[in-house]
């Protein structure tokens, strides 16, 4: 909510403090991964993202937004493999 609302900030320190709490909380870290991704800070989001495929791995959006992150990151071939793997 506050992402959208212009405070990207306090989102983060809230996905932050509710992986604090639950560190298996899906949402929050790919919420947080989201943020982190769109800040160009890859290796955060990345590791957002990891830890959110390894709560649940049967997730679609993980394997997306860790394409996306391929992608913009300028890894189109391994970027395609987690593409393919969200289609599925």
């Amino acid at each position: 909510m506050r992402a959208r609302a212009g405070r990207v900030r306090d989102a983060e320190a809230d996905y932050t403090h509710a992986i604090e709490i639950n560190p298996s909380h899906v949402e929050a870290l790919v919420n947080r991964g989201v943020i982190r991704a769109e800040e160009g800070r890859v290796a955060e989001a990345s590791a957002d993202y990891q830890a959110a495929a390894a709560a649940d791995p049967h997730d679609p959006d993980i394997p997306f937004n860790v394409a996306k992150l391929l992608m913009d990151s300028g890894d189109l071939t391994a970027a395609l493999r987690y593409a393919e793997t969200a289609a599925k």
